[in-house]
């Protein structure tokens, strides 16, 4: 192992290790050693306890992902204004009947069975492999592109209830992609998936592209019309690698008006993307229930 002189250092360092001695009384090189010293025992203290029992470890990870996650529901504007978005009081809106339970597993040292952890997963739309193991990301969010009907369709939930979101992403590698949100509001659940590989909203996609999406427009007029459909904007470059970063409301939150689904319900070509072919078909099917807005 090569040494390393002191003189090896940039200049500004050494004047400062230099300047740190003399104020502590200590040569050029006691300092150093002093200074190594503290850093090694730092580092000593940042490792795990290496008689940790498996469920130790993991506890001291789920109290880890669960701070995580409640920090970014704060920081992506989940908690309406007004409303406490402090440990004690996410007790309550997941039902605890105290808030001892959960912040004993913020801080690594409690139990989270298995009935506090779907309250979790279903209040915050968290992923669940994401908060049991720390494996995928903390948002599970699909390609729905080839199976979208069961994304869209579930007899079992009153359609009224249910809102749909349907984000078109502009700019970047990921121009044109749909951001699918759906949103029980009573229940105040939240799923997302994306459709991007099979069509897209933009021009070029070619006749295959196209064929896609008129089949995905046809779907939701005759498949859909119960449900509410909310078209958006949403322009931000980068955002292919950091779509399941966020709680689908911070998405909600941050689009804009758009008026592309109703063009494409009446055959029209909102920006240019479908060059080249006509939709008189789709214009002509009926399609009841809420409009799109």
């Amino acid at each position: 192992m090569s040494r390393i002189s002191i003189r090896d250092l940039p200049e500004p360092i050494h004047q400062l290790i230099s300047t740190s001695a003399e104020r502590n009384h200590r040569s050029v090189e006691g300092e150093i050693r002093h200074a190594l010293v503290l850093y090694a025992t730092s580092l000593d203290k940042q490792k795990p306890d290496v008689h940790e029992t498996s469920a130790q470890i993991w506890q001291r990870g789920v109290g880890q992902r669960l701070n995580e996650l409640f920090q970014r529901l704060r920081s992506d504007d989940f908690f309406p204004y007004g409303v406490n978005d402090d440990a004690p009081h996410i007790a309550s809106y997941i039902n605890e009947s105290s808030p001892l339970a959960l912040l004993d597993c913020l801080d690594g040292r409690g139990e989270m069975n298995f009935d506090m952890f779907d309250r979790i997963v279903q209040w915050s739309s968290c992923s669940s492999t994401w908060l049991l193991s720390g494996k995928g990301s903390m948002f599970l969010v699909p390609d729905i592109g080839s199976s979208y009907s069961r994304f869209f369709v579930n007899d079992s939930e009153k359609a009224e209830d249910i809102n749909f979101y349907l984000i078109r992403v502009g700019g970047g590698r990921a121009d044109g992609l749909i951001l699918c949100i759906k949103h029980d509001t009573v229940k105040n659940v939240y799923s997302s998936g994306y459709m991007y590989s099979n069509f897209h909203l933009r021009s070029g996609m070619g006749a295959t592209g196209s064929g896609n999406l008129k089949e995905f427009i046809r779907f939701l007029k005759i498949n859909c019309s119960k449900y509410r459909l909310i078209d958006r904007n949403f322009q931000e470059a980068g955002l292919e690698g950091e779509i399941d970063l966020h709680h689908p409301v911070w998405y909600v939150r941050r689009a804009t008006q758009a008026s592309w689904l109703m063009s494409l319900f009446r055959g029209e070509d909102p920006d240019d993307w479908l060059k080249g072919y006509i939709w008189d078909d789709v214009a002509q099917l009926p399609f009841g229930g809420h409009p799109a807005e």
